[in-house]
């Protein structure tokens, strides 16, 4: 009797153990609909910054002109040309001395006969220090220097006699060079805005001077 009984049992528990074991059905897809998929989000390209350049600093322009560079003097009075020039300190200081440095910076038309500092150098001895002494007799020498019209090489071929403002008359040449009382003229022409330069090597001295 008993045996009867737990053999339908039994069958009832392995029946019931094989309808919770089997999974529930997943979700049927309707014929002829395509599955849903969901995208992937979209992706922005990072770029990273170009980096900030600091540009460099301009290079200075030098305020001097390269060695053998041509300066325009035209634009320059006749004293700012010497005062300039490293060959003319004993001239600037001369002028400085007399008073004369305001008539060769002042508009006008003149021509100088510019010593070098070698011409002042070869003076004889105690004269330098006796015309600073004398700033008269300074001023004169120097004014012997000066012609009171702009007269480039080129006029001294008709012009021979240039008058100074000391009065006295330079003598100009120029048949086997140019000169100026027969003292050769190193560098000519050299224009200014109020007037012309030109270079000697030598002193030049007033006819009563250069008789004493």
């Amino acid at each position: 009797m008993i045996k009867r009984f737990a053999l339908p049992c039994l069958s009832l528990l392995i029946l019931a153990a094989c309808v919770t074991a089997t999974p529930a059905p997943g979700p049927t897809a309707t014929a002829g609909e395509a599955p849903t998929v969901t995208p992937l989000p979209t992706l922005e390209p990072t770029i990273a910054a170009a980096p900030t350049v600091t540009p460099a600093p301009p290079t200075a322009v030098p305020t001097d002109p390269p060695a053998g560079a041509t300066i325009d003097t035209a634009t320059l009075t006749i004293l700012q040309i010497v005062a300039g020039d490293v060959r003319f300190t004993s001239l600037t200081m001369a002028l400085a001395e007399t008073g004369l440095d305001a008539t060769l910076n002042a508009p006008g038309s003149f021509t100088l006969f510019a010593p070098t500092n070698d011409a002042f150098a070869t003076l004889p001895e105690g004269m330098l220090d006796a015309l600073l002494s004398d700033p008269s007799a300074y001023a004169n020498l120097l004014l012997y220097h000066i012609v009171g019209s702009a007269e480039p090489t080129s006029q001294f071929a008709t012009l021979t006699e240039l008058p100074t403002l000391l009065g006295p008359s330079l003598q100009a040449g120029g048949a086997d060079g140019f000169s100026v009382n027969e003292v050769p003229i190193t560098q000519a022409d050299i224009r200014a805005s109020n007037g012309v330069l030109h270079v000697v090597d030598t002193v030049l001295f007033p006819p009563e001077a250069a008789d004493e």
